[in-house]
């Protein structure tokens, strides 16, 4: 039986003896917020491996692949972007054909061998929910959708703590009874608030602003400090943004520095050559210490202290060393976050205006539970990748 918006609503205003007529925000938030919880929602999509190209950006709305093949044909296998960068760089010429591996990082697969034509690629994965008040979940939802929407309604009015906390209470025990019981389902949302190819969602300032006037039943016109204190602060909270890049160890200079706003290393390796093994900066001084003369070569080993890569040994020409790292967020107010992070986003914002108003503590100490509510299932529901360093001795 599928669950509208009048009947979330009709189920609110008589939870909380309310005539509330739009709660559109909290239903898209605990549908998001549900889906986020758990692997309930699956989708297939067709996106394409292009002919001579090597990546294909996921779908929007995926949340981790379950299985990639080629339409009507076989499996692909994956394999780390790690192992996928050696491949390309071992290569004496370029090697085209039907893909049988792939690797996904940063929102897109990347595919070995490089298409020698266009293929269809078929990837069923687990999604989020889309923002929309079209319920992707199925009837074994319900009660805990309802239990969620009365619960965000009543940490937006005023005097309703006392129902917040019951309905925030009804609310967890559902969402465990589902994590318990309930298999991934097939994605129930209209094809038309889908897209087989989609790019990932742009969060503007403009779509914060009005999400937070919103909230607030305010009219501010300018939080452009307030995004950029919470981009930075999702940005320390957890490893969420992940890129690459190219630093170089320098001929004969024993240290480089990091890139900037790296937050820690995933890997090294040498451009065309050797994963470089991390050691302790202690380890790295012994090395150097039990010298009789510098030694150089290509650099094996580094040590990282203080925003410093310590090259073991030094280098004995320039080295190109790419990079694969963590960072923070930039000062800036251009989100670098895909649209996964939009809630907590918007509940952060919210709660940084609402504390620099002055006169709405309540709403302050609401937005600031759903901020840290988001971050924490965040962080459960994003992977990262662990720095490996080498046991040796205590």
């Amino acid at each position: 039986m599928t669950i509208t918006a009048a009947q979330i609503l009709a189920k609110v205003n008589n939870n909380l003896n309310r005539n509330e007529t739009d709660i559109d925000n909290q239903i898209k938030e605990i549908l998001q917020d549900l889906a986020m919880r758990g692997d309930f929602l699956q989708n297939n999509y067709s996106i394409t491996a292009t002919d001579s190209t090597a990546s294909t950006e996921a779908p929007s709305l995926m949340k981790r692949e379950i299985s990639v093949r080629i339409a009507n044909g076989e499996y692909i296998t994956p394999i780390t972007y790690r192992q996928y960068q050696l491949n390309i760089e071992n290569l004496e010429s370029l090697t085209e054909g039907e893909p049988t591996n792939y690797a996904f990082f940063m929102d897109y697969f990347y595919w070995w061998p490089i298409p020698d034509t266009g293929y269809a690629v078929s990837v069923d994965c687990y999604v989020f929910h889309a923002e929309s008040t079209t319920v992707a979940f199925d009837d074994r939802f319900r009660a805990a959708i309802y239990a969620g929407a009365t619960m965000a309604v009543a940490r937006d009015l005023k005097g309703l703590e006392e129902q917040q906390k019951r309905y925030h209470d009804d609310y967890e025990h559902e969402i465990a009874i589902l994590l318990a019981t309930v298999r991934p389902m097939q994605l129930l949302i209209p094809p038309e608030l889908l897209t087989t190819a989609a790019t990932q969602s742009s969060i503007t300032t403009a779509h914060i602003l009005t999400k937070v006037n919103s909230n607030l039943k305010a009219f501010e016109t300018d939080v452009n400090d307030q995004i950029k204190e919470i981009l930075q602060d999702i940005g320390e909270k957890g490893d969420f943004i992940e890129t690459s890049g190219t630093i170089t160890a320098v001929d004969s200079t024993a240290t480089t520095a990091a890139p900037d706003l790296m937050k820690r290393e995933i890997e090294l390796y040498i451009s065309g050559g050797n994963y470089l093994n991390r050691i302790t900066y202690d380890e790295y001084m012994v090395r150097i210490e039990n010298q009789d003369s510098i030694i150089e070569g290509e650099p094996q080993e580094y040590a990282f202290k203080n925003d410093t890569f310590y090259w073991y040994p030094v280098p004995d020409t320039d080295y190109d060393v790419a990079i694969d790292y963590y960072k923070y967020h930039a000062d800036s107010v251009t989100v670098e976050f895909a649209d996964r992070f939009r809630s907590v986003i918007y509940a952060g914002v919210t709660m940084a205006v609402a504390r620099d108003m002055g006169d709405r503590t309540e709403q302050f100490l609401n937005h600031r539970l759903a901020y840290n509510d988001q971050l924490r299932k965040l962080k459960g529901n994003i992977p990262t990748q662990p720095i490996l360093v080498k046991y040796r001795d205590i």
